[in-house]
């Protein structure tokens, strides 16, 4: 097993490198929106305030990634109607970890009074590897354990 984890590591650290990046792009964007929506809207509207900075930072990293991160690797029809459908399988799976990421900064914020910004930092970091291999399996049909 411990091979298998170098092998992986070996193979992927540039790419990791890069959706790390660009998915911290989307985050600082994701702070931006939940920054300003408290400021504008208040606190007691968290929770649609996180659903409009949720769909929108994920579309930005999707843009970031397909550019950058998997430009010369993976799955890159043209078209806009093919780009709109890998733009809606991604936002489907960072659903699923938005929900879990969101449920921790909820969980923090509803009990223990953390500032949704830090909660919000939190639950990224727990879901960033399983966007990591879902999306490049998934959206880009990357073979991770494949040598760059």
């Amino acid at each position: 097993m411990l091979s298998g984890v170098v092998t992986f590591a070996r193979s992927n650290w540039a790419r990791f490198v890069k959706f790390l990046s660009t998915g911290f792009i989307a985050f600082l964007f994701s702070e931006l929106v939940i920054f300003i929506g408290v400021i504008v809207a208040g606190k007691v509207y968290i929770i649609p305030i996180d659903v409009v900075a949720a769909i929108s930072s994920i579309a930005v990293g999707f843009f970031l990634n397909d550019a950058w991160t998997t430009k010369n690797a993976g799955f890159h029809p043209k078209g806009a109607t093919q780009t709109a459908l890998r733009l809606i399988a991604y936002e489907g799976v960072y659903a699923v970890a938005t929900i879990i990421s969101y449920s921790i900064q909820l969980t923090l914020f509803y009990r223990y009074d953390v500032n949704p910004l830090l909660g919000n930092f939190v639950g990224a970091l727990v879901v960033t590897p399983f966007n990591y291999f879902v999306t490049m399996k998934a959206i880009w049909r990357i073979k991770l354990l494949q040598s760059l």
